[in-house]
């Protein structure tokens, strides 16, 4: 249980690192005059949204009603 919590974790830190860096300069340098953009802010949403799923489980892995309300 242990292993997996400081996987997690990582994952979280990583992903949220991604999102201020790398997420963050492939917006800047989007070409507006392409006629399909990505969204995003949807994007971001969908990220922090699953990173919620994440921690909600972390706080209380042996509950299985953490893992329903959250899908």
């Amino acid at each position: 249980m242990w292993r997996e919590r400081e996987l997690l974790e990582r994952y979280i830190s990583q992903v949220e690192a991604l999102d201020k860096g790398l997420l963050s300069q492939a917006e800047l340098s989007a070409d507006l005059s392409r006629r399909v953009h990505l969204d995003y802010s949807l994007l971001r949403k969908d990220l922090h949204e699953s990173l919620e799923k994440i921690r909600a489980y972390l706080g209380n892995p042996n509950d299985p009603q953490v893992r329903l309300r959250n899908e």
